[in-house]
Formats: structure tokens, C-alpha cells, sequence
């Protein structure tokens, strides 16, 4: 059959053939292949129509693949803007009077018959008090899809747009925002097939020079071109159009304004019954959004059975209506549908609580459903989502536990998955009301509960989750509600709303499905209740049988799966908020790490096939707090605890703790951690009492057994230990030679591995007491075998008792130290007691260690060079052990592996020397996982940023003249030996019409590159910048664009190393506020909470001393001009520095996963993601 689509003019024909390759001989082939590969898209439903088809592949020049992708764009964007492109109806009556407005108007009249259309577009038209912006872009989507469907000249030769501003207002402005404004600019440049000629903007208000820059970032660079700016000067305009092609009211001769409305209000309203047609494209939810073929689901629902039947763990329901939920949940993806169920039957059978007693008929049962607790509402929109309303108040926390109200709703559930096809196929909205939820109800949802609840919700229930409402959020349950967030997935975090009334919840779900209560037409609670209780009931015998399903986890092939391992909740015990908070602060623990942390633990010990580890949370949990949780430093602890264990193995059997050998040595006391600490945050403190035991009769192998036996449990269960470390007392009364002469050097050397380099302990020192003749011979050979920090802590005080108490406070010595902590005897009585429960753990031990044979790499290591790095100050030295976690002696080998990792890199060219190198380690705080991905995006945003990193030499002219001005000034003076570095930023210092904030920003980067390798104040005590913005103008604030904003906030704060300590603007000048305040939002909020606007220096003489300031400040740092003639010294000498960097970078072809490119780290599509987010 020929196509059907309306003959074209000659003219537009010839422009077809020549820049569009149309070839009319081609056209209904190409139009078949579209359509035959529409037909194969299970998840795309679109219009196949001829005349629709043609516009897209004339606005992708006959390219089929770029049709394709340009039409699947159109549908997937659209699915995205609902606001924008549902509900489009010309013949309500706010449409039409928006029509009226005439926003959006194609001109009648082209230049010549195959000319671009002109497109005249007028927001100054519509009153923003009584229209929102999203409304007039709806009408301005129908408009086009009109265009679309109608107008060849716009199809073929393309659309000139016309902006006019005139009569645009503040209020005009305030709604079109950034994040609307990026959506319409993906809806037209990526949605579309019109090929978008020019932009021209008329009578510009004032300030929209600087507006105009921040939006134009929005678009792409090719379109950015297309932009031309005439303010007022209409005349201008016309050298690009002809005059004659405008309305009336702009000197043409196309007609009046309100003529040319009355044409388009004629056709739009023509078309209502299409627009009516075109939504209901998107009702067949079941079809298009869950690819469901009705005459696949008996062979799918059977491929489910056939797989249900070979689960030895799993007893499922069969019946179709059950399963087909699952394969609806999942988008008819087999392999998924069988993951919920199993996840759904597991849950259940791993939190038994909730499946206990689901009798409808049960007193308690009935009386939970008729408080309205937890109620699928009766009314939804046709095909749309059910509204589940949980009215978290509305029980009795004293009468009703937690799990028998989540039992009451997974009832609810359970029918809501056999009957309701609008929670199955379209999915559920949740309200959640919290007005008047008191402690008593805030004290049931505890962390896990609420991740209980979360995983139920997204693992086991086949129900997709379209939003989450919050109603009357009480300030006091912000806490509740942070954490609540953190346990949803990203995918559901972007859908949670909150409502301070019933106003706000009644403009997002229509009060006609909401209860009574709540101002709406669906009936009250008490109805919808009393009809949910007769629902159960009636399904009584269901839910009775229903009790025989579920999983048998010790038939299950694999792992059992348990409600943590489902959850992923780590079975960690809460710490006391005194530890919590000196974990946070000293061992950079967070909580919301730990699972990620311990996964990526367990994951990693798989991987080793010489290392047999434990692998349970509390065990893993103690190295990561241990090596102040740097998850490289945490697997190398993990191997040298096991390989020093399996290397000592004299002291690691036999570990029975009910032989009668470590039963004896443990009643002689040789080791007594004390059970009380100085404060809650305190380090443990453990009596060693060398002497008790007599050595004719027992080693010292035997004593350090039992003390390991008590060290294994003590990790598992003494947070102070584990969190703030533990300091040693050494008792050596009684202490003979004999008990000396044991101690051989080579024990010696194994016992300080398995104490120092095995075990994950803080030492906080060591303290020797009474001590014996010769024991300072013994003591000195000990102290060989130990790194210089730990010998530091080793201290002799010779005396007794009053020596002891000296060190710690009396309260928590027993009594034999003149304290009153209990007997050594009554201590030692409890740890008999630890030990011996404990049995099964303490010989289960031996099963595990290392087998070197299977070491991948080796065991050998090769003895390194002292690292090349520059010595720092003693002021600095503590500092970066202090803040950054820097260990002198772990240097060499951190460097080595941050080598290695880079070589095994294929996409990444980077500087290896050990200078640089460190640098990214203190900017990381010594954490090797971040120091890699700090690296990576160190050199990916460079390579992604030619015009900013590439071709610096700064003997160049125009780069040279750029080094003179001075605009970035690193000052030389710093508050003190380990005070951060003082950077003075001038920007008002060049000429806006000579040169751009591209050059200051490349010659800023340049000075940041040569004090990254040279300046230890820098990189270990940070940076503080000043921006002084005296003589900048509205030219230079409008150099700044949102785009170029966005890659410096990058380049300085996701990919430089350094520590930014916070930024100081001076001297602001008019306007200054709205860049600012776009200018911060691009950083996170951790920097934006250290900038500071000053309205003089005196102000800033608070933060920063006046006397490190230069002289022109009224400083001591000397004349500007110096510190400026300094600089470009370094610069120059250092430019085959900067000729070698050229040759550094990614190679983003080469990259293992998805490539990043500038397109993917700040372009358009970017942004656009990010605000769904938001």
C-alpha cells in the first residue's frame, strides 16, 4: 500500500531530498521497518500512523536508528512529565483560556514556501497568579504536537523560535525554576523531532543578560550557538526575519494577534478527541508498562510452576491469580517473579511473629482492623493506584505490639494480591498520618523494625510502590524519619512526600478517594474498616491454609536465609551513645557504612583462597573499628590475625576451657580485664599479673593461651575495648628468672605479632609495675620487636600499688590494688563462667586460618625503598596523624598499592610518583578505596575538561599576561606551623570584555597543580579561600554559567584532594546574591555551611588575622605584586611539568563499565536526573 502522508510542495520537497536525505521511493519501506520495530518493543505502545512516523524520521535526517532512539525518547520523556503531556484538553475551560493568552503561537506566513516556520512565544502573555508555568507548557506541548502532526514547513525545513519578554514579570520569573526549565529543555531537544534553527529574544528585561546565562547551560553547545540576544532593539531582529512575516502588533503584516490565536483555539480544539485518544495510549497499564502479552501468561505461569516444584525448600501457593501478581510486579520477568516469591515466603517464615495466629476471627486480630490502622481505601481513578492510608497513631502501643499490627496489614495485603488489579497492575500510594503519634508510639519503631518493615514492603510483597505520603510530621519524629529514609532504595527515596495539612495532601491525591476524615467522598474509616473486617472474614479459610506455606531454609540450596540475611541488617550491638559518638569522631565509624562496609568484608574474604575467616558481623565489625575503618588496612589485619595465628599455632591449642590446664591457669589469674572503666567512653583496662603463675609447672605458651582464649571473647563482646582501646597494667611481683628465662626471643618476636601487627586493639599503653632484678634486660630485648609508637606507650614505673593508682583512678582496681572493683577472685569466677559458655566458639576457632600454599600472589614480600616524600614538620607530622590518620611506618606499603591499582587500571594514565601520590592519601584521610576513586575522578573530570586542563604553557602570551593579574594569590603566611593555607581570589582584577573566566579558572588550576606537589600546609592542613570582589561586575557575575559553575564546583570538590576549610567573600557587589546563591547549591552542603559573605574586612579579620593578609589589606604578607612575581616563577619553572601532565589522563574507551565523559559528569541529561532526585 503507498504511505499515507500529504503531498509536499516542491520547494519543501527539494529541502527534503537535499538536507534531510528523504527519498520518496524509500519512504514506505523505512515506515514499515519503524513499525515492525515497534511491534517488537514489548514496553513501547505508539502511534503508527504514517503522517506521525515521518515526522520523526525527517527530524532524524531518514536516520532509522535515530528515529528509533528519538521515538522511544518522545514516549520515555512524556512518561516522566505527566504534569506536562496527561490531561490535555482543549475544551476545559482554563485551557482554552490559556489558548487565548496566545504563549505559543506558529505564525501563519514563511519566508518562502519551503522557509522555517516561525514560532512566536510570548510568557509576558498569561497572568502567573492565576496559571502556573507547568500549564502553559502543557498548552505549548499541545501546540507542538499539532505542529508535529500538520506543519511541513516546520517538519522539513525547521522552526525558528521568537522569544519575546516583553511584560514578563518577578512572578513570571519565580516560577520558571531550574529544575522545570531543564525539564522543558530535554522535552524539546531530546523528545521532539523538530530541528530547532534559532533563538531570538526580544525586549529582555533588565538583569536578563546574567538569568540568561545561568539557563543557557541547560542546552547544549550546538544549540547554545543558535541563541541571539537583540534586548529592545527589535530592528535587529528583522536583519534575521523579514518584517512583513510578523503579527500586526510588531510592525507586520500577518494579521492581528488575536486573528491568529483565534486559528490556533479553532485547531487545538479540533483535535480534543485526539488529545483524548493519545492519553489513553497509556491506560493499558498491564500491557505497556508491565509488557504483558495475554497470550503468554498460561505458558509463563506454568514455567513458574515447573520452577516452584523444584524448590526442595520452598512450599508455595500454585493458583494463577497468586503468581500472575508476581509476573505483573516484575514486568513479566520470569527470573524476578521467582526471586519474589522466594523472598515473599521467606520473609515470612524468617519473622514468625507475623504469620502467628492469622485468624480473622481472632478477638485481637478484629480489633487491630477496626482501629483503621493499616486500610486499602475503596476509590482510585480508573486504572490507576490503590491508595493504602497507615494511621500510624491509631492504636494502642501498651495493648498492640508492633508485629501484630504488621501481621494485621499482611493480611490486608494478602487480599489486596488475589483481588485488586489496580494494587497489582498499577501499584499502591501510600499515606502515612502521624498527628498525635506520642513516644509511646515513636519507642515501638526501632531501627530494625523499621528496616523489617521496609524489606516486607520491597522484598516480599509483589505490590509496586508508586509514592509514600507523610501527614502531620512532628518535629520530633525527624530523627524516626532519617532513618526511615536511609533504609528505603534510591528508587523509592526519590517518591517520598511531605504534607504539613490536609490542603497540601488534597493537592496531590484528589479528595474524592480520600475518607471522610480527611475531607474527601470515600466513605469514613469506620466503613472502610467494618468492610475490611468482613472481607477477612470471609476469607478465613484462605488464611488458615495459608499457615502451611512458607520455606524450609535447611533444604534450601545455599545459605539459610534469615530475616537478617534478607533485611542485609547487621548484627551489630548498639553502642552506648558515649562510644557511638567517640566512634564517629576517632575511628570514622557511620553507621549507615556498616552493612556496605561489612559486605564488601565478606565479599572480599571469598575471594581469598588461602584465608578460612569468620565472617559474622560482631567478629568483622571489631577489625573495621580497629583500623579506624579503612576497609584496605581492615583485610590486611584480618590476613595477619589468621596468618599469625596459624604461624603461632603453640598458643592456639588446645583451647577447651574445660581442661583441667586452662581451667587452673585461668583461676591463678594470670590475665583480669577489669569490669568497670574510668568513664563510658574509656579504653578497657586488663591486669596482667606476670608472677601468679609457677613456672616449674606451667609455660608461658600456656598462660598466653588462656589470655587468647580471653581476648577472642573479649572482642566479640567488650565495645570499650573494641571502640576506645585497651590499656595494660603489668604486675611483676613475684616474677622470678625463671618466668623471665621462658620468655625466648624468637616467642618473643611471635608474641609481638599476634598482640601488635595481629591483633585489631588501640594499644593505649603499657604499664609495668613492681618490677623484678633484670627485668629491664628482658624488657629492652621486648621493646626491639615493637614499632617506635608502640614502644612510646611501654612505661616502668617500678612501684606498687600507690604506682598503680597514679596511672587510673582507684574506683576500678579490685581490691587488692586498694580499689573496689570486686576480687581478683570474684572477676575471675565470671570470665570461668564467659568461657565455658562459650566453649563451642573457642574450639570452633581452630577451624579456621590460612593455608599458604593457596596464597595467590605469594607470600614473599620484597623489601621497598624508603618513600620519596618530602619530611614534614613536627606541627604538621601530628596533625596528619591526628586528623588524617597518617602512619610513617605504613607509607611505603599504602603507596606500593595505590601503585599496583593504578597499573590494573586500562583506562587510567596517571603521575605515580610518591609525592603526588601521597597527597591524594591525606586529601583521603588515608583511606585507600576513597584515595582510588579520588584519583579516578581526578583525572576523568580533567580529561573531560580540555578547555580548562590542556595546553597550559605558561610562557604563552595571553597566559602569562593572565599569572600578572593576580587573580588567584596564594598568600605565604599561615596562622600557625600547621594552619591551613590562605588563598586570595581576585576576580575583579581582569577586563570581562578581554578575557573570560575560562583563562582565570585554567590559571587558577595551574597554581592549584604546582601547590599540590609543593605545599604541605595545603594538603595536610587544607585551604581557606578569600574572594575578594572588589571591581567585579554584573560582566564578570555573567561569565558564570550554570554549566561552567557546575564543573568548577567538580573540579574543586569531587576531584581535587585538598580539604577545603571554607571560603570568604569580601566586597560584594550588587546582584552578587542570586549567583551566589546558584553558585553554593552546586555544593554539597558540608561546604556550603563553611562560606561566608562579609560586608567588610573587618568582618573578616574575625575569621582570618589581619597581619597574614598583604600589605595593600593592611597586612604583613608584603605587596600583592610580590607574592604575584613569586608565583609566576614557580609557574614558568615548572613548565615541562605542565607539558607532561598533557600525556595524563583517561581513556574513557579503555574504561571497565560505562564510560563518563562531560556529556554523562555535566551535561543537560545529567541535571535532569539529579532533579528527579530532588
Amino acid at each position: 500500500m503507498p504511505a499515507n502522508i500529504r503531498p509536499i510542495s516542491q520547494e519543501l520537497a527539494k529541502v527534503a531530498k537535499e538536507e534531510l536525505n528523504e527519498v520518496p521511493e524509500r519512504i514506505q519501506k523505512d515506515l514499515e521497518a519503524l513499525r515492525e520495530w515497534i511491534r517488537k518493543q514489548p514496553h513501547l505502545r505508539a502511534r503508527t500512523d504514517d503522517q506521525f512516523l515521518i515526522a520523526f524520521l525527517r527530524g532524524c535526517k531518514w536516520s532509522l536508528e535515530r528515529a528509533k532512539e528519538k521515538i522511544e525518547d518522545f514516549y520515555t520523556l512524556r512518561g516522566r512529565m505527566p504534569e506536562i503531556v496527561k490531561e490535555r484538553d482543549p475544551l476545559n475551560e482554563k485551557t482554552r483560556e490559556l489558548i487565548r493568552c496566545g504563549v505559543a503561537l506558529p505564525l501563519p506566513a514563511t519566508e518562502t514556501p519551503g522557509s522555517p516556520r516561525i514560532m512566536l512565544i510570548r510568557p509576558g502573555a498569561y497572568n502567573p497568579e492565576k496559571f502556573t508555568f507547568t500549564e502553559v507548557m502543557k498548552v505549548g506541548n499541545m501546540v507542538s504536537d499539532f505542529v508535529m502532526l500538520n506543519d511541513d514547513n516546520t517538519m522539513i525545513a525547521g522552526q525558528i523560535d521568537i522569544l519575546d519578554l516583553g511584560n514578563v514579570t518577578a512572578g513570571h520569573f519565580l516560577q520558571m525554576n531550574p529544575g522545570l526549565v531543564r525539564k522543558i529543555t530535554l522535552l524539546t531537544q531530546k523528545g521532539l523531532p523538530m530541528r530547532q534553527l534559532e533563538t531570538h529574544c526580544i525586549n529582555t528585561p533588565p538583569g536578563f543578560e546574567t538569568l540568561f546565562n545561568m539557563f543557557k547551560g541547560f542546552v547544549s553547545e550546538k544549540q547554545r550557538n543558535r541563541i541571539h540576544v537583540h534586548g529592545s532593539n527589535i530592528e535587529q531582529l528583522y536583519r534575521y526575519i523579514p518584517k512583513r512575516l510578523f503579527p500586526d502588533e510588531y510592525g507586520g503584516e500577518a494579521g492581528k494577534i488575536e486573528e491568529i490565536i483565534d486559528s490556533w483555539e479553532q485547531k487545538l480544539t479540533s483535535y480534543a478527541d485526539w488529545f483524548r485518544e493519545d492519553e489513553d495510549l497509556y491506560g493499558a497499564i498491564a500491557q505497556e508498562e508491565l509488557n504483558e502479552v495475554p497470550e503468554r501468561i498460561e505458558k509463563d505461569l506454568q514455567v513458574l510452576k515447573d520452577w516452584l516444584a523444584k524448590q526442595p525448600h520452598l512450599h508455595s501457593r500454585t493458583e494463577d491469580q497468586f503468581l500472575v501478581a508476581f509476573l505483573r510486579n516484575f514486568r513479566y520477568s520470569l527470573e524476578k517473579a521467582k526471586e519474589m516469591i522466594d523472598s515473599y515466603y521467606s520473609v515470612r517464615t524468617a519473622i514468625p511473629e507475623m504469620r502467628k495466629d492469622r485468624d480473622p476471627l481472632s478477638e485481637k486480630n478484629r480489633e487491630i482492623v477496626q482501629t483503621g490502622y493499616s486500610l486499602y481505601l475503596p476509590k482510585c481513578a480508573p486504572g490507576g493506584p490503590r491508595i493504602f492510608l497507615n494511621r500510624v497513631s491509631a492504636f494502642d502501643p501498651n495493648k498492640y505490639s508492633i508485629y501484630e499490627l504488621m501481621k494485621v496489614a499482611s493480611m490486608i495485603n494478602d487480599i489486596a494480591i488475589m483481588e485488586d488489579d489496580n494494587a497489582v497492575i498499577s501499584g499502591h500510594i501510600d499515606i502515612m498520618d502521624l498527628k498525635d503519634l506520642t513516644m509511646a508510639h515513636y519507642s515501638v519503631f526501632t531501627p530494625t523494625v523499621l528496616k523489617k518493615l521496609i524489606m516486607i514492603a520491597q522484598q516480599a510483597t509483589p505490590l509496586h510502590q508508586k509514592e509514600i505520603h507523610y501527614l502531620h510530621l512532628p518535629a520530633t519524629m525527624n530523627t524516626l524519619f532519617n532513618v526511615f529514609k536511609k533504609y528505603l532504595t534510591e528508587k523509592n527515596g526519590v517518591k517520598i512526600y511531605v504534607h504539613n495539612n490536609l490542603e497540601s495532601l488534597q493537592a496531590a491525591i484528589s479528595s474524592e478517594f480520600l475518607p471522610a476524615e480527611y475531607g474527601g467522598q470515600g466513605g469514613t474509616i469506620a466503613e472502610i474498616a467494618a468492610n475490611w473486617e468482613k472481607k477477612l472474614l470471609e476469607k478465613r479459610e484462605w488464611f488458615l491454609d495459608d499457615e502451611k506455606y512458607g520455606t524450609d531454609e535447611k533444604k534450601r540450596r545455599g545459605p539459610p536465609r534469615t530475616a537478617e540475611t534478607i533485611c542485609k541488617m547487621a548484627k551489630v550491638r548498639e553502642l552506648s551513645p558515649e562510644l557511638a559518638k567517640l566512634a564517629k569522631e576517632e575511628l570514622n565509624e557511620v553507621p549507615e557504612r556498616i552493612e556496605k562496609d561489612l559486605e564488601a568484608l565478606k565479599e572480599w574474604i571469598q575471594k581469598q583462597p588461602h584465608l578460612r575467616a569468620r565472617t559474622d558481623d560482631q567478629f568483622l565489625v571489631g577489625f573495621l573499628r580497629g583500623c579506624k575503618w579503612s576497609l584496605e588496612r581492615t583485610k590486611e589485619k584480618i590476613d595477619s590475625y589468621y596468618t599469625a595465628r596459624t604461624v603461632v599455632h603453640e598458643v592456639m591449642s588446645p583451647r577447651d576451657p574445660l581442661l583441667e590446664k586452662n581451667l587452673t591457669v585461668l583461676r591463678l589469674g594470670y590475665l583480669v580485664p577489669l569490669p568497670r572503666t574510668e568513664s563510658p567512653n574509656s579504653p578497657r583496662v586488663v591486669l596482667i599479673r606476670y608472677g601468679c603463675y609457677d613456672p616449674d609447672e606451667y609455660s608461658i605458651v600456656d598462660v598466653i593461651r588462656l589470655s587468647v582464649m580471653i581476648a577472642d571473647l573479649m572482642h566479640l563482646e567488650d565495645d570499650n575495648r573494641m571502640c576506645a582501646g585497651e590499656m595494660v597494667l603489668v604486675d611483676m611481683e613475684n616474677t622470678t628468672m625463671k618466668h623471665l628465662f621462658q620468655v625466648t626471643p624468637m616467642l618473643m618476636k611471635k608474641f609481638a605479632m599476634l598482640t601488635h601487627e595481629a591483633a585489631p586493639i588501640r594499644q593505649k599503653g603499657f604499664h609495668f609495675f613492681n618490677t623484678a632484678s633484670g627485668f629491664e634486660v628482658a624488657f629492652g630485648t621486648f621493646r626491639n620487636f615493637m614499632k617506635e609508637k608502640v614502644r612510646e606507650r611501654w612505661q616502668v614505673h617500678g612501684g606498687g600499688a600507690e604506682a598503680i593508682a597514679k596511672v587510673v583512678p582507684r574506683h576500678i582496681l579490685p581490691k587488692e590494688y586498694g580499689g573496689d572493683a570486686g576480687s581478683v577472685k570474684d572477676i575471675l569466677a565470671e570470665w570461668e563462667k564467659k568461657l565455658i559458655a562459650n566453649r563451642d566458639y573457642l574450639i570452633d576457632e581452630n577451624n579456621y586460618g590460612v593455608d599458604e600454599d593457596k596464597r595467590a600472589n605469594g607470600t614473599a614480600k620484597e623489601t621497598k625503598e624508603m618513600p620519596n616524600i618530602r619530611a614534614i614538620s613536627p606541627e604538621l607530622a601530628k596533625l596528619a596523624r591526628e586528623e588524617l590518620n597518617e602512619v610513617p611506618e605504613r607509607i611505603d606499603a599504602d603507596l606500593e598499592a595505590l601503585r599496583e591499582w593504578i597499573r590494573k587500571q586500562p583506562h587510567l594514565h596517571a603521575r605515580t610518583d610518591d609525592q603526588f601520590l601521597v597527597t591524594f592519601f591525606r586529601g583521603c584521610k588515608w583511606s585507600l578505596e576513597r584515595t582510588k576513586q579520588k584519583l579516578d575522578t581526578f583525572y576523568t573530570v580533567r580529561s573531560a575538561l580540555p578547555e580548562l586542563i590542556s595546553h597550559r604553557d605558561p610562557l604563552e602570551r595571553r597566559t602569562l599576561e593572565v599569572i600578572r593579574m593576580g587573580f588567584v594569590v596564594p598568600l605565604p603566611m599561615t596562622e600557625k606551623p600547621d594552619g591551613p593555607r590562605i588563598m586570595l581570589f581576585r576576580p575583579g582584577v581582569y577586563n570581562p570584555t578581554l578575557y573570560t573566566i575560562h583563562e582565570m579558572i585554567k590559571v587558577s588550576l595551574m597554581v592549584n597543580d604546582i601547590l599540590l606537589c609543593r605545599d604541605d600546609n595545603r594538603t595536610i592542613a587544607g585551604q581557606v579561600g578569600i574572594v575578594d570582589l572588589a571591581g567585579a561586575t554584573m560582566a564578570h557575575l555573567g561569565q558564570a554559567n550554570v554549566v561552567l559553575m557546575k564543573k568548577f564546583s567538580m573540579i574543586t570538590q569531587d576531584a581535587s584532594p585538598l580539604r577545603q576549610k571554607g571560603f570568604h567573600f569580601v566586597n560584594p557587589p550588587s546582584g552578587f546574591a542570586t549567583i551566589y546563591n546558584l553558585a553554593k547549591g552546586m555544593f554539597n552542603e558540608k561546604m556550603q555551611q563553611r562560606f561566608r559573605v562579609h560586608s567588610d574586612k573587618e568582618s573578616l579579620f574575625q575569621f582570618i588575622p589581619k597581619r597574614m593578609l598583604p600589605t595593600e589589606y593592611g597586612g604583613d604578607a608584603g605587596p600583592i605584586q610580590k607574592i604575584i612575581d613569586s608565583v609566576e616563577k614557580d609557574l614558568t619553572e615548572a613548565r615541562d611539568f605542565f607539558r607532561e601532565e598533557d600525556a595524563y589522563g583517561t581513556n574513557e574507551r579503555k574504561r571497565i563499565g560505562r564510560p563518563k565523559n562531560a556529556e554523562t559528569l555535566f551535561g543537560v541529561e545529567g541535571s535532569f536526573r539529579k532533579l528527579a532526585v530532588d
